[in-house]
């Protein structure tokens, strides 16, 4: 445990526990809490495309191209990566990408990496903040 009135004048504060060890911590929730969340497996199919828009040899705007394969879009379908028809889409999760790669993902715009990173950052948060507790 630390003592609160170390050096910033906080004389009165609670001591903060800290764990023993880091494995102490879970890093990861266990798989079936994380399957709780409905909108799950499109938050971990955004991750996969936040690492290959990371690649600075990727081509940014295939990622957004519907027709490409691989694209974000796909995150929307039941089995993420895997085609799906537009009615089975997740509604949610479209409207979580639209609102946030919308303004950077026009015909007349190629986003640039960072736009495209924090883009996806905040649509996966979207989609957990409207997943409700179980996310």
């Amino acid at each position: 445990a630390l003592a609160g009135g170390g050096g910033g004048g906080g004389g009165g504060t609670a001591a903060t526990e800290l764990p023993a060890r880091a494995t102490d911590v879970p890093l990861v929730a266990p798989r079936s809490e994380r399957m709780s969340c409905p909108n799950w497996n499109e938050a971990a199919c955004l991750l996969d495309v936040m690492e290959r828009s990371c690649d600075v040899t990727a081509d940014l705007s295939s990622l957004l191209y519907l027709g490409a394969p691989d694209n974000v879009w796909m995150c929307c379908c039941p089995k993420p990566f895997r085609t799906c028809s537009a009615n089975r889409l997740n509604n949610v999760c479209v409207d979580a990408l639209v609102e946030k790669l919308g303004p950077i993902a026009t015909a007349e715009t190629r986003p640039q990496r960072d736009q495209l990173t924090e883009a996806l950052q905040e649509a996966r948060g979207s989609l957990l903040s409207l997943g409700g507790n179980a996310c």
